[in-house]
Order: structure tokens, then C-alpha cells, then sequence
């Protein structure tokens, strides 16, 4: 078996226009959108990878305009892609329905499955806005956001026993879940002295139902790895035979993807960065002490066996 594919998070596509950048864990760069989406289609098609997946906010503000934009972006890929919804995507009513039929899911449903490569990918969409009265709403309503109205974002009670038949279905196959929110990270903080409005009350939160997904993907043998993003920062950990790969964002700094390649039993891990470095540079803040966002070498490089 040799396949290979990207794995990429948190492009926050926004339509071209008049824009003021942000700040995250750096500098945030809306005002560079089509210089970001030229960097990473001429990045992703040197490889050659056999598809691409990602793992969530796909744009920044929900917006069918940007979603569009996006497609467009990665319609110029030479390969197929295949994504997952995050936060960000879900803030506007009615947008699953919108904008499902335009990446060819027809059901209106963002969690699904595909066989590729020989290998099962499950895609789970965790970016449902789980009310604390036990609902689970479709879009973000700002007044209930508000009013300290959610618990998180997370999956549906219908979405978990779905995936329990996936893995009920799937055999002996190797399993990969795509997800937005890690399900599995070091419990690591950011250094102190960070500067505000670094997103502090973000780090290391996971999303509702986090406990139910972790042990229900550990009941089963076949699941041999978890690509997500949201954090804005690279995270490996491998534990309980699980490979847990958090991707840093394609909006700020580091500016980079995963790179994975499958040769026979043995799955390999690379971080590449996009072609412009000066997006890089325009992005870091150095006096704001963010630069532990490329992670650790364990966090850019992982090699494990699939048997």
C-alpha cells in the first residue's frame, strides 16, 4: 500500500474585501486572503498528494459568499478534497442545508464516510451548538451565546450512534477519524506571559460528548488516528493505540499543513509550511512570546505502525 495525502485546518476562508486582520495566538491575516489561498494551492499540488482532507472552519464567518470563495480555492487542487464543518461554519441558520449539495453531500449532513485509498475515513461534524437544556442547535444564536446560554459545540446523540455503526461496519479496515476539535492532546498550557487577547479560556477545551467519542473510537481496535485542528497550534499524541494529530491554522502563524504518507503497515507525519515565508514574518509577533505554536519536534514529525 502507498498513498499519500495533506491534512489542513482552519483556513478561514473569507471573500475577497475590505477586511481588518485579527489576533489569535498572533496576528490574525484576513487582509492577505488571496495571497494565503495562491500559497497553499501551489503547496498542497507540489506534493502530489492523492487527496486532501480538512478538518474544519473552512471560513470564518459561515457565509455562503465564503464558502464559494473556498470551493474555488480548492477546486484548483489536482486532487480531490474532502472536509469537515467547525465552529465558525456553523454560525448562520440553514447553512449545512446550503452549502452541503455544493461539496457534493446531498443529505445535508456534514458526518459521513468515505473508502479511500483502501483505507476508511470517518469525517464527524462536532460543530452542532449544544444548549444547556440539552439541545442541539443547528447555527449559533447570538442572544443565547450571549447570555452564557451553550455548553459547546459538539456532535449529535444521533451522529454518536452513527459512528458507532460505522466502526461496527468497518471490519478489520483501518479506521481515520476527522474531526474539528481534538478528542486527545498533552495537557500542556501556553508559556507565561503571553500577551492578551490570546485565546486562553480556548486552550485545551474539547468539545461536549468529548468523553462518549473518546471511548467509543478506543472501543474499537480499527481506529488508528485522529486529524483535527481549532487549537491554532501542532499537537501529537499517540495513546491507547490512537494517533492524535492536532494542525496548527492556515490564517496565522505557523501557516502550515500535514503531509502524510502510508507505505505498507507504516503511517508517516511531516509539517510543511506554505511557499510564502513572508506571510510568516507578516503574521508573528514575537514580543507577544507565541512562536511554541510550531510545536514540539515529536509534534512535527511522527512515524507509527497501522498493524
Amino acid at each position: 500500500m502507498r498513498i499519500s495525502f495533506a491534512v489542513i485546518a482552519d483556513t478561514h476562508f473569507a471573500a475577497p474585501g475590505p477586511r481588518q486582520d485579527g489576533e489569535w495566538w498572533n496576528k490574525v491575516l484576513f487582509s492577505h486572503s488571496v495571497e494565503i489561498a495562491k500559497a497553499l494551492v501551489t503547496t498542497l499540488n507540489s506534493p502530489s498528494p492523492d487527496f486532501v482532507i480538512h478538518c474544519g472552519d473552512f471560513t470564518d464567518d459561515s457565509n455562503e459568499e465564503s464558502f464559494h470563495f473556498g470551493k474555488g480555492v480548492m477546486d484548483q487542487l489536482s486532487c480531490p478534497y474532502f472536509i469537515t464543518l467547525g465552529n465558525h461554519d456553523t454560525w448562520n441558520e440553514g447553512v449545512r442545508d446550503a452549502v452541503a449539495p455544493v461539496f457534493g453531500l446531498t443529505s445535508g449532513r456534514f458526518h459521513y464516510a468515505r473508502t479511500l485509498g483502501g483505507l476508511r475515513f470517518i469525517f464527524l461534524d462536532c460543530a452542532y451548538w449544544m444548549s444547556k437544556d440539552g439541545k442541539a442547535w443547528e447555527h449559533l444564536d447570538w442572544n443565547l451565546y450571549r447570555e452564557g446560554g451553550y455548553l459547546g459545540i459538539g456532535p449529535t446523540e444521533e451522529e454518536l450512534q452513527w459512528l458507532r455503526r460505522e466502526l461496527d461496519n468497518s471490519g478489520n479496515k483501518p479506521v481515520f477519524i476527522v474531526t474539528h476539535m481534538p478528542i486527545h492532546a498533552k495537557p500542556i498550557r501556553p508559556p507565561s506571559g503571553f500577551r492578551p487577547p490570546s485565546p486562553k479560556y480556548h486552550f485545551n477545551e474539547y468539545c461536549v460528548y468529548n468523553d462518549q467519542l473518546y471511548s467509543i473510537i478506543t472501543h474499537y481496535g480499527n481506529v488508528k488516528a485522529v486529524f483535527a485542528g481549532d487549537w491554532h497550534f501542532h499537537d501529537i499524541t499517540y495513546h491507547e493505540g490512537i494517533l492524535h494529530c492536532t494542525t496548527a491554522s492556515l490564517i496565522e502563524f505557523p501557516f502550515e499543513l500535514r503531509y502524510v504518507q502510508i507505505r505498507n503497515d507504516r503511517m508517516s507525519i511531516t509539517t510543511l509550511g506554505l511557499c510564502e515565508d513572508n506571510l510568516r514574518e507578516a503574521s508573528l509577533v514575537e514580543e507577544w512570546g507565541n512562536q511554541w505554536v510550531v510545536g514540539w519536534e515529536k509534534d512535527r514529525e511522527y512515524s507509527i505502525s497501522l498493524t
